[in-house]
């Protein structure tokens, strides 16, 4: 057996160890942390099976974090050094580079939802609906990989108890999301764009996708909202507010902040990347009535006054006071 078959044996042991933990849940809790830690680190496990099997003929280079090139006088090989093997930034890296595909936004769900589990989450509020949703996330991460860069079925790989888990998991998890997407979608909303946000909305307290309107066919800003895995609920507005908090935290592709001030409804609820703000709705870029350029997110409060950028602003005031 090589080790790239050892490595995805420890996988498949591990991503089972997890649903065993899962299914213990209703009487022990704290199985919650393992069963996410399980899982996880078994999807990272696939990852490194096919690390190691593209090569394979270079002592298995490709899972380890330091590859060196080493010469045997004539040609050059690259060995991998030390016993440290690839982190989850490195498998991205490499995986771009030989053109292997992964949803890698899932998978960082995943593992937002693991690191939560095990640093901020009390256990009584990580219920087996909610461990369920991202064990779901995870059977649609390791099927596809094993169907596509393992070439097996995935079937085939797991026991039939462990199976049946993953495809009742999504079953009911995809039964609920549905209609979670449908009571939304019958909402009036300011903008579209809300609409898929509030589609990719974490329930605050138990991080479920469950987060739906309690009423239906009505304008968004005025209903309410509930979770309905754990049941908290909140109006339309501090719903707004929480996720232009959690866009803070967040870089953008451009070096703007990542929310700035919104000129038309005067809170700083614009967000940058979107060109839209969270909280009226009116759409971006601002043009600049002077040079006709866009201005900066971190003008637009001047801009709210001046109707212009910065340096136009300031070059109107130098020419009025030339004036006088």
């Amino acid at each position: 057996m090589s080790n790239a078959d050892k490595i995805f044996d420890n996988a498949i042991d591990s991503i089972e160890l997890g649903i065993a933990d899962y299914q213990i849940i209703p009487t022990d809790g704290r199985r919650s942390i393992s069963a996410v830690r399980n899982i996880f680190a078994g999807i990272l496990l696939l990852f490194k099976s096919k690390l190691a099997e593209l090569s394979k003929n270079d002592d298995e280079a490709l899972i380890k974090q330091r590859i060196l090139p080493k010469s045997d006088g004539t040609h050059i090989k690259w060995v991998g050094e030390g016993k440290k093997t690839v982190d989850v930034q490195q498998i991205k890296e490499r995986f771009e580079s030989l053109d292997i595909k992964v949803d890698w936004n899932c998978l960082d769900e995943i593992q937002q939802y693991r690191n939560n589990t095990e640093h901020y989450f009390d256990v009584a509020n990580t219920k087996t609906d909610v461990v369920g949703q991202y064990i779901t996330k995870s059977f649609i991460v390791i099927c596809s990989f094993i169907r596509d860069y393992l070439n097996d079925d995935p079937k085939e790989c797991f026991s039939a108890e462990a199976w049946d888990v993953f495809i009742k998991e999504q079953t009911v998890y995809e039964a609920e999301l549905k209609g979670v997407h449908e009571s939304l979608e019958t909402l009036k909303w300011i903008d579209p764009e809300f609409l898929s946000i509030f589609k990719g909305l974490l329930c605050p307290e138990c991080a479920s996708f469950l987060v739906a309107p309690t009423e239906t066919n009505k304008a968004a800003a005025d209903c309410e909202f509930q979770c309905r895995s754990c049941s908290s609920s909140w109006t339309y507005g501090e719903l707004i507010d929480i996720i232009c908090d959690s866009m803070k935290g967040r870089l953008p592709d451009d070096p703007d902040e990542p929310m700035a001030y919104c000129p038309e409804c005067y809170e700083e609820t614009y967000s940058t990347a979107l060109q839209l703000c969270l909280k009226c709705g009116v759409h971006g870029p601002f043009i600049c009535s002077r040079c006709g350029e866009v201005v900066p997110s971190s003008e637009l409060m001047s801009y709210e006054e001046t109707e212009m950028c910065g340096y136009c602003a300031h070059m109107e005031e130098s020419c009025m006071r030339d004036d006088d």
